[in-house]
C-alpha cells in the first residue's frame, strides 16, 4: 500500500466516524464537528490505529483542529485528502481545481 494510499484510508475512516457521529446525534454543529474530529484523530494518534507513515497527517490534522477551532475545517480537509488518494482530484478540470483549493486552505 503506498503512502497515498495509507492517508486516503485514514480519511476515509475519519470521515465514516464521522458520518457515524452525525448519525448518532453526537455532532450536529461545526463546533461539535471539529471537537468530535479533533479527539478521534487524537485517540488515533495515541492507540496507533494507522501506519507510522501517516503520523505527520494525523498530527498535522490534529495541531490544525486545536489552533483553529472551527476554522479549520477539518472535515474538507479530510476530504480532499480523501479524493486526492483516490483519484478524482485528477479528473477535475483545472478551474475545479483551483476552487477546491481556495476552499481548503
Amino acid at each position: 500500500m503506498t503512502l497515498t494510499e495509507k492517508s486516503g484510508h485514514l480519511a476515509w475512516c475519519a470521515l465514516v466516524a464521522l458520518a457515524l457521529g452525525r448519525h448518532n446525534g453526537e455532532v450536529s454543529s461545526p463546533v461539535q464537528e471539529n471537537i468530535f474530529l479533533t479527539r478521534w484523530l487524537g485517540s488515533a494518534l495515541k492507540q496507533r490505529r494507522f501506519p507510522r507513515d501517516v503520523t505527520p497527517d494525523i498530527e498535522w490534522l490534529l495541531k490544525q483542529g486545536r489552533q483553529l477551532g472551527v476554522r479549520a475545517k477539518l472535515a474538507s480537509k479530510l476530504n480532499y485528502l480523501w479524493c486526492s488518494s483516490t483519484g478524482e482530484l485528477s479528473e477535475q478540470n483545472d478551474l475545479f481545481m483551483v476552487r477546491r483549493l481556495n476552499r481548503f486552505f
